[in-house]
């Protein structure tokens, strides 16, 4: 009889390891996905800043100023690096965490697992990933945003309602416009970025 439970333990033992196995290699290959995105967010930004260099000295040729190029460049990117920071937040940072937290529950229901998740958890600084992530997707954004309403100010489409509206006032209401954006990404992607997972809880 004794002999039966201790088979019945080395093997649920033994699926566990197998299970844990699976579960850092899935958290191994998310953590790859993310490395790629954060990889082409920071390469997205080099190269948008490079284009809106040229534009600013650039003879184009076009039939309308380089500014509204810049403005197209600029908030085309910013939407860019937006759907960049879901993917990457918003999807696999929650796949990980749920990988995460059910190696947790394997190391707790059996002893003899090594407590590699347990020892993270107790070791590393309990914040979520995304707290410190969120900053760098959000000031990417926000730099693109900038030089969307900055283009926008000072190029010719303001001559163009400049019959309704003061020039102060446009930029009164692009300031209010840009600093209403900011506001609302910044809550809606915090809030998302730092959503916890139940085991740091």
């Amino acid at each position: 009889m004794d002999r039966q439970l201790l088979d019945q333990e080395k093997n649920g033992l033994d699926r566990a390891w197998e299970f844990t196995k699976e579960i850092n290699e899935n958290i191994r290959h998310y953590n790859e996905h993310q490395t790629k995105y954060r990889t082409l967010a920071s390469q997205w930004l080099i190269a948008a800043m490079a284009g809106v260099g040229f534009l600013f000295s650039a003879n184009t040729g076009f039939p309308f100023d380089n500014l509204i190029l810049i403005m197209l460049i600029s908030l085309i990117s910013a939407l860019g690096i937006l759907q960049l920071w879901r993917i990457d937040l918003v999807v696999f940072q929650r796949i990980i965490g749920s990988f995460f937290a059910a190696g947790i529950e394997l190391e707790k229901k059996y002893p003899d697992l090594p407590k590699i998740k347990e020892t993270i958890l107790d070791r590393v600084p309990h914040k979520n990933a995304g707290q410190n992530l969120f900053y760098f997707y959000y000031f990417i954004i926000a730099l693109f945003l900038f030089l969307t309403f900055l283009a926008f100010i000072y190029s010719s489409l303001p001559n163009n309602i400049s019959q309704f509206f003061s020039l102060k006032t446009i930029k009164l209401l692009c300031l209010l416009c840009y600093i209403a954006i900011l506001t609302f990404l910044f809550k809606y992607m915090w809030r998302l970025s730092n959503a916890e997972t139940r085991e740091r809880k």
